[in-house]
């Protein structure tokens, strides 16, 4: 991973080749993490991709090597999703490309999601794939995407463009070119700088607290599959 900063504005790029979730990703994401959440003063936080991809989720042929690993590995990438939500300062995802599965997810994260128009695909493509949603994964898509766009994604697996995204709420805006969401992420992230701290988090967690309960209780899970 890439940490980079830009004034008041840290800019978290996930190179080609890391945009899937696997243990080195995960770990490198946290890192990263870690390091934002070190600084001091006002900051906000822009997490972008490079090239054609955002993210793609799940890095399947890892995931297939798990065995009995499986159920602890998702459990990190749940605790992702919370450390994103629980951060102390403003979000916003730069979706440069394809989001696809847990990329999308991860990209829902965020305070603000501002994607291309002009190439790339969100998508959830786990009816496709053969693979349940979890239980967080459910309600994280509950909590961000609206109606019918959630049944359209998750139970049709259809993908959608960055204009018919942002048409559908499913993302707050659609810019052009491959370097559009990036660049129209700074000026709004820098904006939104200011508000770093504790009643942020707060207003965002009370805002979640249905979805970071789900996150907390896989502590106590073995079956972590929305039925």
């Amino acid at each position: 991973m890439k940490l980079t900063r830009d004034g008041e504005v840290f800019v978290l790029t996930m190179p080609e080749g890391a945009q899937v979730l696997n243990a080195t990703t995960i770990a490198a994401l946290n890192a990263a993490l870690e390091e934002v959440e070190a600084s001091e003063g006002p900051a906000a936080l822009v997490l972008t991709g490079e090239g054609k991809s955002f993210n793609q989720g799940l890095d399947l042929p890892f995931l297939g090597g798990l065995g009995d690993g499986v159920v602890p590995f998702l459990k990190t990438v749940h605790a992702l999703f919370g450390r994103l939500y629980r951060l102390e300062l403003p979000t916003v995802t730069a979706i440069n490309g394809h989001a696809i599965a847990g990329g999308a997810m991860i990209a829902q994260c965020a305070d603000l999601r501002i994607m291309r128009s002009d190439r790339g695909w969100f998508r959830l493509p786990e009816v496709e794939l053969n693979l349940p949603f979890t239980v967080v994964m459910d309600a994280l898509l509950a909590a961000r995407l609206p109606q019918p766009a959630r049944h359209r994604m998750m139970v049709l697996g259809e993908r959608l463009g960055g204009a018919d995204a942002a048409a559908l709420g499913v993302i707050d805006a659609a810019v052009e070119g491959g370097t559009g969401p990036l660049e129209a992420a700074l000026p709004r992230a820098a904006e939104l700088a200011q508000y770093r701290g504790p009643v942020l988090a707060n207003i965002r967690t009370a805002r979640y607290r249905s979805l970071l309960s789900e996150i907390d209780a896989d502590q106590g899970r073995s079956d972590l599959m929305a039925t």
